[in-house]
C-alpha cells in the first residue's frame, strides 16, 4: 500500500512533463511561422522600397484628372512626381505636427507641416507646402500662400492613418496629426470632389525659402530582417530550453538516494 502514492505522483509528473514538452513545441512552430512571416514582409517591404526609389526620380506627370480619383489607387501612385496648375483657396491651413529628421533645408526638430487646399481641373487637393518649426507656428508666423494661379510640382502622396494612439485633430486651432485629406476640414462648397490624396510640394514649388518643401522621406522604416532573425532565434532556444529542462530533471531524478528496505 505503501507504493501507490508514489506512482500517483510519477504519474502525475509525467503527465505535465508530456504537457510542458507538447507547449514548448507549439511556441517553437509558432515562433518559425513568425520569422517566416517576417521574410515575407521583408521581402515585400524591399520590393517597395525599390519601387518608391525608381518611382521619384521620374520626370513629372499630369496630376490625375477628377474623373480618375473614384477608381484611384493611391498606394500604386505613392511617391510619383507630378506638376499641375493650382489656385489656393481661402480656406486657412492646417498644421500637421511632425519631427523633421535629416532635414534637407536649413529647419528642422519638432514642427508642423503647412497643409492648405488648393482647386485644380474639376476639384479640390491638400498640398503640403512644407515645413515649418514650432516657434514659428505659435508665433503665427505662417507664409501666406501665393495668389492666383501658380505652377506647382511634389510628389503624389497616399493619406496617412492614423494610429491606435494617434491624439485627435484640433481643427478648432488648425492643428492635426496626420496628412489625411479624409479627417482635415472639407473644402468650400462648390469647389468639386476632393482628391483622395495630397502632394508634397518640392523644395523649388513656390517663391520664397519658407515653407520649407522637398522633405518628403523615402526611406521607409524595414526592421523585418532583425524581427525574423529574433522569431528564429526563439524557435531555437525553445528547444534547448526543453532539453536542459529534461537533463535537469533527469539528474536530479538519479541522485535521489533509494528508499532503504
Amino acid at each position: 500500500m505503501s507504493n501507490t502514492p508514489k506512482k500517483s505522483s510519477s504519474a502525475r509528473l509525467g503527465r505535465a512533463a508530456i504537457g510542458f514538452i507538447v507547449f514548448m513545441a507549439l511556441l517553437t512552430a509558432l515562433f518559425a511561422t513568425l520569422g517566416f512571416w517576417q521574410l515575407d514582409r521583408l521581402h515585400w517591404k524591399t520590393g517597395l522600397l525599390d519601387a518608391i526609389e525608381q518611382r521619384a526620380e521620374n520626370p513629372p506627370v499630369p496630376l490625375p484628372s477628377a474623373g480618375e480619383w473614384d477608381a484611384f489607387d493611391a498606394d500604386a501612385l505613392d511617391y510619383t512626381p507630378v506638376a499641375f496648375t493650382a489656385r489656393y483657396l481661402d480656406q486657412p491651413p492646417v498644421l500637421v505636427f511632425d519631427s523633421l529628421a535629416d532635414p534637407r533645408g536649413v529647419l528642422s526638430g519638432p514642427g508642423y507641416w503647412v497643409m492648405q487646399t488648393a482647386a485644380v481641373d474639376g476639384g479640390v487637393v491638400w498640398i503640403n507646402r512644407g515645413f515649418i518649426t514650432q516657434a514659428m507656428a505659435d508665433a503665427g508666423e505662417v507664409p501666406v500662400a501665393p495668389p492666383g494661379n501658380v505652377e506647382l510640382d511634389g510628389l503624389l502622396r497616399r493619406p496617412e492613418r492614423a494610429g491606435a494612439f494617434t491624439p485627435e485633430a484640433d481643427l478648432s486651432s488648425g492643428r492635426a496629426w496626420v496628412r489625411d485629406p479624409a479627417t482635415l476640414p472639407a473644402p468650400e462648397a462648390g469647389q468639386g470632389p476632393l482628391a483622395p490624396f495630397y502632394v508634397d510640394l518640392s523644395a523649388t514649388a513656390e517663391t520664397g525659402d519658407l515653407p520649407q518643401g522637398g522633405e518628403t522621406h523615402l526611406a521607409i522604416t524595414n526592421n523585418h530582417l532583425d524581427y525574423a532573425l529574433t522569431w528564429f532565434g526563439l524557435a531555437v532556444l525553445t528547444p534547448v530550453m526543453v532539453v536542459i529542462w529534461l537533463w535537469r530533471r533527469r539528474r536530479a531524478t538519479s541522485t535521489v538516494a533509494p528508499p532503504k528496505p
